[in-house]
């Protein structure tokens, strides 16, 4: 009799399995194969020509996307919770791409100011010669209502920016682009990452309860100077020689997208702590906003033995 395993993948099952068939069978390669190739085969012209109508999704060309790159692209929207996620050659690339999408000529874009070279070229000779018009606006969003108009498509916004580390207001902005039904893109390449270490939260935590909620969390996770002080003392502090003289049943909890105490940290402690329990789940430092249900039952189950 058939059975199916219902339970919801982990993050280090996604890591080696997301995106890839079922590799079952004698001979069949355990490593995701790599597409060294520039093009692809049709078995005929009337495949090309469902192609070339956007009829089918085959590979045609290496640029446009491969095998390799789907199953890459699969895997990071599994670990991150995603919809989809779309892979690039550069910053530059994953920018305009973006951009380009979203817009066409007689579209109008708001900017924050204060960009990356890169960025603030593409806007300022690149969207010109294709009538595409650019606001500025400063990193503290002042007179931003003055801009925007039916013409207005995207709201674009660098957090911190490049090279002068100036906040923005990004829930301000959020409001202002929901308000106006606008598209919001923002370049910050560690914003779920340092969002994650600062809330305890797994970055697939926050996207699964979206954008309004995660700002409405980082208001309770300030970094006050009590937080700092007990960071600092993490650091600082060395507990290894004490863990032989704890005599009292422990339970020890790691998890494997802590982002505040890798779960290495958590393997280490189990080992020095001579008879302890050891418990993984797969999620991010403050298990019991994420998995209560599982966090709960670990721990009775521990307290009743």
């Amino acid at each position: 009799m058939k059975t199916t395993n219902s339970r919801p993948r982990g993050s280090q099952t996604n890591a080696v399995h997301a995106g890839e068939g079922n590799k079952h069978g004698v001979g069949v390669g355990v490593g995701t194969a790599i597409a060294r190739t520039s093009t692809f085969t049709f078995s005929s012209t009337e495949e090309m020509k469902l192609w070339a109508e956007g009829k089918s999704k085959a590979y045609i060309y290496t640029r446009y996307g491969n095998p390799t790159l789907a199953i890459a692209e699969q895997k990071i929207a599994a670990l991150e919770g995603a919809e989809a996620a779309v892979v690039t050659a550069s910053g530059m690339a994953a920018i305009s791409s973006a951009l380009l999408g979203a817009l066409k000529c007689g579209d109008e874009l708001i900017s924050t100011a204060q960009l990356y070279g890169g960025t603030y070229r593409l806007m300022r000779d690149v969207f010109s010669g294709l009538g595409i018009k650019v606001h500025h606006v400063g990193t503290d969003l002042d007179g931003i209502e003055k801009l925007v108009n039916s013409h207005t498509r995207v709201l674009y916004v660098e957090s911190p920016t490049n090279p002068t580390v100036r906040l923005v207001d990004v829930e301000k902005a959020a409001q202002f682009a929901k308000k106006h039904k606008l598209f919001v893109i923002e370049d910050n390449a560690e914003a779920f990452g340092r969002l994650a270490t600062l809330t305890a939260f797994s970055r697939s935590y926050l996207i699964s309860i979206g954008h309004d909620a995660v700002e409405d969390n980082t208001k309770f996770m300030q970094p006050t100077p009590g937080v700092l002080r007990q960071i600092d003392l993490n650091l600082r502090l060395d507990i290894r020689s004490l863990l032989p003289r704890v005599q009292a049943p422990s339970l020890v909890i790691g998890c494997t997208q802590d982002a505040t105490m890798p779960v290495e940290n958590a393997r280490r402690l189990h080992a020095g702590l001579a008879g302890s329990d050891y418990v993984e789940l797969d999620t991010g430092h403050v298990v019991v906003f994420e998995q209560p249900e599982p966090f709960t039952a670990t721990v009775l189950d521990f307290l009743a033995v």
